[in-house]
């Protein structure tokens, strides 16, 4: 779970590396360079039609050095854009609980979390945990607080995960944007 988190915080780094560039070229290289332009024009004309023709020249210059007129390129940005929002809003959701202690094992694959466990229903799905030493994912949780693996866990007996945890001190850590919080 170490490598996981540090290699998501890598991914998220380097999603707001490109979301950063991307809106430092849409507002530096494209609409101040452009607007500059347009307000060139309005300063220095006295003809209305010379004005409303650079707003035209400004708005389709813009439409087009923002990828707007190629539709697979404008396309592509908002799809990459939603993943990384979407990314950006799941980390979010990764703060610090208190305790993990497993409270019964449903199967191999399923256990119910202690009372201390959050009750939404999306509080830890894509967490990632150690249960009885092996790393995995909760793939889902239920507000009823039982919590369900990809895969299931080998153990020696139907009842050994006691614990489940992202950091060697049992608790079942999430990490925050701020960087802030338990966990691994």
């Amino acid at each position: 779970p170490g490598r996981l988190m540090m290699a998501l915080w890598a991914l998220r780094a380097e999603m707001a590396f490109l979301v950063d560039h991307l809106c430092y070229y849409l507002q530096c290289d494209v609409v101040d360079a452009q607007y500059s332009a347009l307000r060139a024009v309005v300063e220095t004309s006295e003809d209305f039609e010379a004005i409303r023709a650079a707003h035209a020249r400004f708005l389709d210059r813009v439409k087009m050095e923002c990828l707007m007129r190629n539709r697979l390129a404008w396309q592509t940005i908002n799809t990459i854009l939603r993943i990384a929002l979407k990314f950006a809003r799941r980390m979010c959701t990764w703060e610090t609980v208190d305790t993990g202690v497993v409270e019964e094992v449903l199967s191999a694959r399923r256990f119910r979390l202690s009372t201390t466990a959050a009750a939404q229903a999306h509080a830890y799905t894509g967490l990632p945990v150690t249960v009885a030493g092996q790393a995995s994912v909760i793939s889902a949780y239920t507000g009823d607080r039982v919590a369900t693996l990809p895969k299931p866990i080998r153990t020696a007996s139907a009842s050994a995960p006691a614990s489940i945890s992202t950091s060697a001190s049992g608790r079942l850590g999430r990490q925050g944007l701020g960087g802030g919080g338990g966990g691994d």
